[in-house]
């Protein structure tokens, strides 16, 4: 049935295009309900044609099933009048024709209101940017040397949301109370099941410093980072048995950690070295911004290379 209705739709569009009328007339059977078609004007006899039920409108017009006025009995014929093609196929098509469109919304030249100008940062905020700034770029060299990111933030209170970062690990440290270390006051931390206790032979040791905004600022700020650095010493301090131990791990686990960062680090060398050629491949297609991406990210690795080469000198042969 639909391959029947596709071969009348193509048969009525084709004799429209060649001046064929379109007509209100259906064809007189009882099981077709074709529109009939009505021979382009000037043509004489006058012809009706169905496209579902009749031959070709030649054999039609011979005489073989010719219909020279409409079917239906007490109408008269509506008046001979040239259609466009798509006049027509607007007429039989009505699901093919337009709606009308929503007008433009009127949009006022001037604002009501007046336009909204957020204040100027404080100098605390300005702090805490700068310090987010500073610990997202160290965390990502050490993320780059196989350090992990952990889900917990430095609880000291001049830290704004910190997460805290954990060395690599290696066999000898299985099962051992794993450190964590924020990047901006240098804290080690342990977790001892009720909280994160601070390290106090640590607390120092990768301290970074923020410039803040005004005298009273860095005296205020000072004092603060050095009461909490007190208060997080004495909290817990390392017993005899612990820190030896520590310590021995530590250095055990240096020069693997640095032997595993620099095999990380030249996976990602060839990694972007490879992705820059297929970038590059065909000249019509290049996407510069990618490529730039893709340039700064060797970059970056290079730099992190060449720390990492000078950090291992530095530590031993």
């Amino acid at each position: 049935m639909a391959s029947i209705i596709l071969d009348v739709s193509s048969k009525l569009g084709e004799y429209m295009l060649k001046g064929w009328v379109l007509t209100d007339e259906t064809c007189h059977n009882e099981k077709c309900h074709v529109p009939l078609l009505r021979s382009p004007k000037g043509q004489n006899p006058e012809v009706y044609f169905c496209a579902n039920c009749d031959e070709e409108p030649m054999k039609v017009a011979s005489g073989s099933g010719s219909r020279t006025a409409p079917p239906r009995s007490g109408q008269a014929s509506p008046p001979p009048r040239q259609s466009s093609p798509s006049e027509a196929l607007s007429i039989s098509s009505p699901e093919l024709q337009s709606r009308s469109s929503t007008p433009d919304t009127d949009i006022p030249s001037s604002l009501n209101s007046p336009t909204f100008v957020p204040p100027p940062p404080s100098a605390e905020t300005l702090r805490r940017r700068q310090q987010s700034d500073a610990a997202a770029a160290e965390i990502g060299s050490r993320l780059l040397k196989g350090w992990a990111m952990l889900a917990d933030e430095c609880p000291n209170p001049s830290c704004f949301g910190i997460p805290l970062v954990r060395r690599p690990q290696t066999e000898a440290d299985r099962g051992q109370n794993e450190k964590k270390e924020c990047v901006v006051c240098g804290i080690m931390y342990i977790d001892e099941g009720h909280g994160l206790v601070a390290s106090g032979s640590n607390a120092n040791a990768l301290a970074m410093d923020f410039p803040t905004h005004g005298d009273s600022d860095i005296g205020s700020t000072s004092q603060s980072d050095a009461k909490q650095t007190q208060r997080a010493s004495s909290i817990n301090q390392e017993s005899p048995e612990t820190l030896p131990t520590s310590v021995a791990l530590q250095s055990r686990s240096s020069f693997a950690s640095l032997d595993s960062a620099a095999t990380s680090l030249d996976i990602t060398l060839q990694s972007l070295s490879k992705k820059l050629s297929n970038q590059s491949k065909n000249p019509d297609e290049m996407d510069l911004m990618s490529i730039g991406n893709t340039v700064d990210g060797i970059e970056k690795v290079l730099s992190t290379m060449e720390r990492l080469q000078k950090l291992r000198s530095s530590s031993g042969p």
